[in-house]
């Protein structure tokens, strides 16, 4: 459904309610947009597990990657108690570490939310599969982390998974 057209269905249907005299709470939105993620690029830094196998870099390199086809969605909530969002991306990627690069199919995910307490969370998950210079890449890697309302972290997973090189 389109924003436009959801966002007239919720108007209709806040009138109706008005006009039976019920209560209207605020109102709320939600939004995903899809596009095309090629040239998309982020930088990821080092690496945050120790490479398995005959890797040509270290812990110690600058991870990112490049787009080179596929798409991207951004999605996001919005009410009186937060927001929440996150992102999608997925397709044919260029991942470069140190003076490595490999090429194949990425997948991105992240989201987080916060609400009017102050509290929030944030995830990720990256998988990659792909060969290049250095050989065959695959790679894991997961992270989450939450806070209560006083801003102290409940939850802090740090990433973790693997990155194996053959």
């Amino acid at each position: 459904m389109r924003v436009a057209s959801a966002v007239r269905l919720a108007a209709a249907g806040a009138l109706a309610v008005a006009a039976a005299g019920g209560f209207i709470a605020a109102p709320a939105s939600a939004a995903a947009v899809t596009s095309d993620a090629t040239g998309y690029s982020q930088v990821l830094g080092p690496p945050p597990v120790t490479p398995v196998g005959s890797c040509p870099f270290g812990q110690t390199d600058v991870a990112s990657f490049t787009m080179l086809s596929g798409s991207m969605v951004n999605h996001g909530t919005s009410n009186n108690n937060g927001d929440w969002g996150g992102q999608t991306i997925s397709g044919t990627a260029l991942f470069s570490v140190g003076a490595a690069s490999y090429t194949g199919h990425l997948t991105y995910w992240n989201g987080g939310g916060n609400n009017a307490k102050s509290q929030f969370e944030f995830g990720f998950t990256l998988n990659f599969k792909g060969s290049g210079s250095g050989g065959g890449l695959s790679i894991n890697l997961h992270g989450h982390a939450t806070s209560n309302a006083n801003g102290v972290m409940t939850v802090s997973n740090p990433p973790s998974g693997s990155i194996i090189c053959s």
